[in-house]
């Protein structure tokens, strides 16, 4: 797609957004909310958003949940009932709001189950967070007017992206998460996540900073993938996923180093949700108090050490551990694979930090999941070193 293409084809999406906006104003949301509506998913996001709209004065009438029983009967006074108790009678005139925010499900198909239900509506993604706030938002989630305020940093992204790949991937992304609508189509995966097949590889050992290391995951995909890592500096703050990670580091082959804290740009301590493995993290505003751990910025902990490769996967911190970690990239004129999907803004503010402190790589988008969840900005120096 030449680069006339994609201009036509971001106008193309900035005018269905605007479009979207007309015909899903965050009244008429809140108007058809008010019929009553069922949120399907008695997870923690489906319960937010059954909290959020009692407290907002919209009845919400109940919860559908698989694992609806005799053990959960109900949650907080609403009655959890299961997907085959549903009714035309129970969905008619009602809105089927999708609390699920995950990788795993086929939004597609969910969109589709509350419509062969017979509900009047189904509400997703963006409709919830318009009807109810960005307080509401998780992960990527937020109002469209947000994506619209900042749609030419979108522009500016598609222009600097280092191939047509990623400005599709973008574009796509984009679509999924702001427009939604009743056929939502997740953007194609790429496979190998962290050395896709379409990008260059490494043709010499490493030395690999992992930040998020979980429980070893990445280490062991690169290997597998035909990777030799001769030096693994592996960050992870979760007591647990530590444990792991140390027990596994006994027999992986690297030098390794091994840190139990978090990233950032600076020496602190901030309460951090423990035990959700993968998906541990800085706690927010509606989540409850975790343990106290330690944060790190590389720049000042670690001088002079030579790195190749660098990932970062740390739910949402980022861009405090770029910022606390940019000397010794430059320094390095190190690879990059940096998650943008635990906020809004991530998709195009991160590639910019990303340019700021490599400005002559080249960056990629690729998508690893369903649902546009395991988004990661690629970096490749020029020219590489290895």
């Amino acid at each position: 797609m030449s680069a006339a293409c994609f201009s036509t084809a971001l106008d193309q999406l900035e005018s269905d957004i605007l479009a979207v906006m007309r015909d899903r104003s965050p009244a008429w949301l809140r108007s058809q909310l008010a019929n009553g509506a069922y949120v399907y998913g008695a997870g923690n996001f489906g319960r937010r958003i059954a909290r959020q709209m009692v407290q907002a004065g919209l009845p919400c009438l109940g919860m559908i949940d698989r694992r609806a029983g005799a053990d959960l009967a109900s949650i907080e006074g609403l009655p959890v009932l299961h997907p085959d108790a549903i009714t035309p009678e129970i969905a008619a005139g009602k809105v089927f709001v999708l609390g699920i925010l995950n990788p795993n499900n086929d939004m597609g198909e969910l969109v589709r189950l509350g419509q062969d239900y017979g509900f009047e509506h189904v509400f997703w993604g963006a409709d919830i967070v318009d009807a109810l706030g960005a307080s509401i938002g998780d992960f990527w989630l937020n109002e469209r007017q947000f994506f619209i305020d900042h749609f030419e940093q979108v522009r500016a992204l598609a222009s600097l992206l280092g191939d047509a790949v990623s400005v599709e991937t973008l574009l796509s992304i984009l679509r999924f998460r702001v427009i939604g609508g009743n056929a939502p189509q997740s953007p194609v995966l790429s496979r190998k996540m962290y050395l896709p097949e379409d990008l260059p590889g490494f043709d010499a050992p490493i030395s690999f900073l992992d930040g998020g290391a979980y429980d070893g995951d990445t280490f062991r995909g690169l290997v597998k993938a035909g990777v030799s890592i001769n030096r693994w500096m592996a960050f992870e703050p979760d007591a647990a996923n530590f444990e792991k990670l140390a027990q596994f580091g006994e027999s992986c082959g690297a030098q390794a180093t091994f840190m139990p804290c978090g990233l950032s740009d600076s020496m602190h301590q901030v309460s951090f949700a423990t035990g959700n493995e993968q998906g541990s993290r800085i706690v927010g505003g509606h989540e409850p108090g975790g343990e106290s751990i330690q944060c790190v910025a590389v720049d000042k902990v670690f001088h002079g050490i030579p790195v190749d490769y660098v990932k970062l996967d740390i739910e949402g911190a980022e861009a405090a551990a770029l910022r606390g970690m940019s000397q010794t990239i430059r320094q390095n004129n190190a690879r990059l694979a940096i998650s943008v999907y635990h906020r809004p803004e991530d998709i195009w503010a991160l590639p910019f930090q990303i340019r700021d402190i490599l400005p002559d790589a080249d960056i990629f988008l690729r998508q690893h999941e369903k649902n546009t969840f395991e988004v990661v900005a690629y970096a490749i120096p020029r020219p590489r070193k290895i």
